[in-house]
């Protein structure tokens, strides 16, 4: 909607360049050294950052001077400007943003119009709706790039992990994040005891993280990764699920399954089995897609002992998914070389039995397997259920 707008602004620019004054004479040159994690970054203009500083006051008014000197000159930009203000004004705006209840409630005002009406939407961002979060988004100009890399970190971002995944010296984020504070997407607040950013609405990050192309997001992700496991390693190993999701979303999978195992854990511990369910989930996911190397399918076999048991506690055992966990486990076990970690699988897949006929049967089954393969600790579990090797 706004790239009439775009289009309009480049025959400014073009116009300004073709009717422009002589050129400016080059800006002086004194060049600052710092090191930053090793790396040596020269700033020639450090020295423009003293606003007060009457060089530099100078150096600011001429650039001026000259700019507003090559747009004077451009024909036809009274027109043009009053057509950028009335394609900047067409569209409506949106105010108030909050969610409650899975719904989208805020005021809506349509272009020229001193009111706005209240509305109310499902959890899907509505066009209009993602349209004005977008409008506000590009409105911050390159600052939208520091937006879109906060927005892979969360709803809230420490400044030093932000620097660290945008790969940029913490003091050239000031004014991308000025910018962002000023055009309500960023709020100044304390992460995690530091200083950081906030997102001002929840759907501004989502907005801002859509907006990424997979490639990049992916991307993103990964360094996200890195800089925690670098700066904060206190959080990763308080929160393994964070890791986990970065992780996961920068497609490394294997290494995230260990930390979804682990946060699945902890979840456990506290009864919550529906995110544990849902960490486990994740992790299997992943695993899926991958070449079935020795310790991607431990990892399989180590989230579906937890997973089971889970989904007996929410879904009941003769739940289709429950059901169907357990015997593609079994199947996953059946091909590999045995081990101890199976046992929860087996005994699972063993009480899962639909009545006395199949449990026998399953019973002599995993019996036969445990002679065959000389599991002491099997066939003791198996004898006491009253299974011998002889009814096999």
């Amino acid at each position: 909607m706004r790239q009439p707008s775009v289009a309009i602004c480049l025959t400014l620019f073009v116009s300004a360049l073709a009717f422009g004054q002589a050129k400016l004479a080059d800006t002086p040159r004194r060049d600052v050294t710092e090191d930053y994690f090793g790396t040596q970054v020269v700033d020639p203009y450090r020295w423009l950052e003293k606003t007060s500083d009457a060089e530099v006051v100078r150096w600011m008014k001429a650039q001026n001077d000259y700019a507003r000197e090559a747009l004077a000159k451009i024909p036809g930009r009274d027109n043009l400007l009053e057509r950028v203000k009335a394609l900047d004004n067409a569209g409506s705006v949106v105010y108030n943003l909050q969610v409650w209840g899975g719904h989208y409630f805020y005021l809506k005002a349509e272009a020229g119009s001193d009111s706005a009406l209240f509305e109310i939407s499902e959890q899907a961002i509505p066009a209009s709706l993602h349209e004005s979060l977008m409008a506000r988004l590009d409105r911050s100009g390159i600052a939208k790039d520091v937006a879109q890399i906060a927005a892979v970190v969360g709803r809230s971002v420490r400044r030093d992990v932000l620097a660290a995944v945008a790969a940029m010296p913490p003091d050239s984020l000031h004014q991308p994040l000025a910018t962002l504070v000023e055009a309500g997407v960023l709020f100044p607040d304390t992460v995690s005891g530091a200083e950081g950013y906030s997102f001002t609405h929840a759907l501004l990050r989502d907005a801002a993280y859509d907006s990424l192309l997979r490639d990049d997001r992916q991307m993103l992700h990964l360094r996200v990764a890195r800089a925690l496991q670098r700066r904060d390693p206190s959080l990763a190993a308080q929160q393994p699920e964070l890791l986990a999701l970065h992780l996961t979303e920068a497609a490394q999978a294997e290494e995230a399954a260990s930390l979804w195992l682990e946060a699945a854990r902890r979840s456990l511990a506290r009864s919550a089995l529906t995110e544990a369910t849902r960490m486990l989930r994740r992790g299997l996911a992943g695993l899926e897609r991958l070449p079935a190397s020795r310790n991607v399918l431990d990892l399989r076999v180590a989230l579906m002992a937890l997973l089971g048991p889970a989904l007996i506690a929410l879904r009941g055992p003769g739940a289709a998914e429950t059901q169907e966990l357990y015997a593609n486990a079994y199947a996953l076990c059946n091909d590999m070389a045995e081990s101890k970690s199976h046992f929860p699988i087996y005994w699972g897949w063993w009480r899962l039995s639909r009545d006395f006929r199949e449990k026998r049967q399953r019973a002599v089954a995993l019996l036969d397997r445990a002679v065959a393969r000389e599991d002491a600790e099997l066939i003791f579990n198996k004898d006491r259920d009253g299974v011998t090797h002889e009814e096999s």
